[in-house]
Parts: C-alpha cells; sequence; structure tokens
C-alpha cells in the first residue's frame, strides 16, 4: 500500500524528459501545398503529470507544424513551441523546446489539379492458333493530378504500371495499378485503371510477290537479290488480315549482315498485330557485291 501511495504520488508530479516524436501535420492555407518534405520527425523536451507522459495516444499523434503565414517560394524555417505543437496534448502536456533539427527549408508552392490521359503500358501475346485483337482504351481514359504547380503543370500523362501477359486464350479484363511519379506530395486518383484485352481466333493470309528491299547497300554497287520476291504467310484477327494492304508487308535485307556466301537473313515487318507464319525463304543471295 505504501508504494502504491508514493506511485501515486511520483506521477502526479510535473516531469521534463527528451523525446522524439513523427511530424503528422503541417498546416497551410487550402491554396497551397509544400512542394518539398517537412521533417519526419523531431527532437523534442516536453513536460507535463507523469501519469499524463506514461500514456501512449498523445506520442502516437505526434506534432504539428504551422506554417500558414508562409507566401509561394523557399523559406528557412525556424522550429520553435511558437510554430510547432503537440497534436494530442489537450495542453496537459507541454512542448517546451526543439532539440534538433532546429529548422528545415521550406518550399512552397499553389495547390493545383488537373486531369491527365492515361497511357496503358501492356504487352499481351496469344497462344498459337489465337491473336490479340484489340486492347481496349483504358476506364477511365484519365487521372485527377493534384500537387504543386510545378510539378503537374510538366504532366502530360500517367502511365500504368507494366505488364506482360502471355499464352491467352480467351478476352480477359484487367485492374492495372497506376504508376504514379514518385514525387513528394502528388495526388493521383484513381490508383487503377480497367483495360480489357480482346483474343480471337488467327486466320492465315498468304502474301505472294512481296519484292525484297535492300538497305545499307554501297550507293555505287549493282546489286540484286535472289529470289527478288517471297511469299509470306501471316496470322492474325480475321477481320483485320483481310483488311490488310499488302503494302504494308515488308520484305528486307540489310547488306552489313552479309556472310561469307553472299546471303543474308530475310526480314519481314507488318502491322504489330499480325505475326509471321511462314516465308519462302529465310536468307536471301545478294547478287554483284563485289
Amino acid at each position: 500500500m505504501g508504494f502504491l501511495l508514493w506511485l501515486h504520488v511520483a506521477t502526479e508530479k510535473d516531469s521534463s524528459f527528451e523525446i522524439t516524436l513523427a511530424v503528422n501535420e503541417v498546416i497551410l492555407p487550402d491554396s497551397l501545398t509544400l512542394a518539398s518534405a517537412a521533417p519526419e520527425s523531431l527532437t523534442v523536451i516536453v513536460n507535463g503529470p507523469g501519469k499524463q507522459l506514461l500514456r501512449s495516444k498523445w506520442r502516437r499523434l505526434g506534432l504539428r507544424i504551422n506554417v500558414s503565414n508562409y507566401a509561394i517560394g523557399t523559406h528557412s524555417v525556424s522550429l520553435t513551441p511558437d510554430n510547432t505543437t503537440l497534436i494530442g496534448s489537450n495542453n496537459i502536456i507541454t512542448l517546451n523546446e526543439i532539440v534538433l533539427p532546429l529548422g528545415f527549408e521550406l518550399v512552397v508552392d499553389q495547390m493545383i489539379e488537373a486531369t491527365v490521359p492515361i497511357v496503358t503500358n501492356i504487352v499481351a501475346e496469344a497462344d498459337e492458333g489465337f491473336a490479340v485483337s484489340r486492347i481496349s482504351q483504358p476506364v477511365p481514359p484519365n487521372v485527377t493530378v493534384r500537387g504543386a504547380r510545378a510539378v503537374v503543370s510538366k504532366l502530360k500523362n500517367i502511365k500504368t504500371q507494366e505488364r506482360t501477359i502471355t499464352g491467352l486464350r480467351n478476352g480477359v479484363p484487367l485492374h492495372i495499378p497506376v504508376d504514379a511519379p514518385d514525387i513528394y506530395g502528388l495526388v493521383v486518383e484513381p490508383d487503377s485503371v480497367l483495360v480489357n484485352i480482346e483474343v480471337v481466333p488467327v486466320k492465315t493470309r498468304t502474301f505472294e510477290n512481296i519484292p525484297v528491299v535492300i538497305f545499307n547497300a554501297p550507293s555505287n554497287a549493282n546489286i540484286s537479290p535472289e529470289p527478288p520476291a517471297v511469299s509470306i504467310e501471316l496470322t492474325g484477327p480475321p477481320k483485320d488480315i483481310d483488311l490488310l494492304n499488302r503494302n504494308a508487308v515488308v520484305a528486307s535485307v540489310d547488306y552489313r549482315q552479309l556472310d561469307s556466301n553472299s546471303t543474308a537473313p530475310l526480314k519481314v515487318d507488318c502491322p504489330t498485330n499480325f505475326q509471321t507464319r511462314n516465308i519462302s525463304a529465310k536468307r536471301i543471295r545478294l547478287i554483284g557485291h563485289q
């Protein structure tokens, strides 16, 4: 009983001690925002009744820094009990002194909001016998971005996180997180978008007599490819491949890749939603290259 009485009396006395607390609130006018981070925590000296100091709630709530009297620009702020307070003290616990840091550089900018388009960053590959016919526009197509004018005004678009999906046989809806820039104070909403990947069975079409083009040949050389033209079999979405113009299919060789047998590999270029299934010649002989 004597010990308990002593403990009660001892914890009723005011005490001071040093503690490190998180900075959980920085006060600015609603039209302004921080363009650089305030200190994450401060080491301070607080004073109050022992019983109150032993409680944890006021510690969790941390500190508030009031910089509402600063305008747009860069400022050196000295931290004192005049502009720094305990959030959850109820005036029972008082902040006596800032130990460190004693100040910080404050960068204030105008808070603005903008609508920025979303750009998807998706690689989708279908299984054999199928093709990706379409990757839809994201829903929603735009995000709302809030933050410092100097940052937001430079944003032309926001990308989604990179995703690679292979072996598709059916269309799939895909929720993809937005890859928000890691910039202090920048808020991007929503944090994800919906994209639909459409998959269809492929159709095959053969393009006959596609001429072979030679790149990077010497200007004074009279060089011809053998064979001069090839047949190329492409696969792709039925509707798209029926409309594909043969002028969009290019067969070429690079003179710089010529080997000791005077041949070079054939390269086929076509729109990205088609794949080369077969070609009549994989290597082309270049005649007259001497």
